[in-house]
């Protein structure tokens, strides 16, 4: 590495590195519904660069509804999870905040039934894209959201996602 891209590599870390320091980074818990697979629980990692502008992760677990899903007497047991990073671009500072994001994602799914000592399994994985529109409310600690989430694949499912983000810095 020659002594030039040293000094560039320093002098842009020292000109970075008051932005990330200033930058805000929340942590919320969330509760979501699907209309392909009922309710779930989430937590939310964002980190804001600048007032407008939001990086995300997610992790999702929903808890499958089985009732009424297999004949008497099998068993149904069904698990999904998710992973998700996206984009929000959120409007100006105002008591309610509209906002609109895209995103992608990792979905991991199984479907065991049993029955009479039998099993199936199924195991499904794969991308997924999303865009999603939604409202916050900033407060100085903390931050109440809900959002509205169309999954472009994966049954081209709708997500309703309710969270309370909590500011760590």
């Amino acid at each position: 590495m020659t002594r030039a891209t040293v000094v560039l590599i320093a002098l842009l870390a020292c000109v970075a590195a008051p932005r990330a320091a200033s930058a805000q980074v929340q942590v919320a818990p969330e509760v979501v519904h699907s209309t392909v697979r009922d309710y779930g629980a989430g937590l939310r990692v964002s980190w804001s660069p600048n007032r407008s502008t939001w990086l995300y992760a997610e992790a999702v677990e929903f808890f499958q509804d089985e009732s009424g899903t297999a004949d008497p007497g099998v068993r149904v047991d069904a698990a999904h999870r998710q992973l998700n990073a996206g984009l929000i671009v959120s409007g100006d500072e105002r008591t309610l905040q509209p906002f609109a994001g895209a995103g992608g994602g990792w979905f991991s799914g199984r479907l065991t039934l049993e029955r009479n000592g039998v099993s199936a399994t199924a195991d499904r994985s794969g991308f997924l894209g999303h865009l999603f529109v939604g409202m916050r409310m900033p407060r100085p600690r903390f931050t109440p959201y809900g959002e509205m989430k169309r999954i472009l694949n994966d049954g081209g499912q709708w997500v309703t996602t309710f969270g309370v983000a909590v500011n760590l810095r």
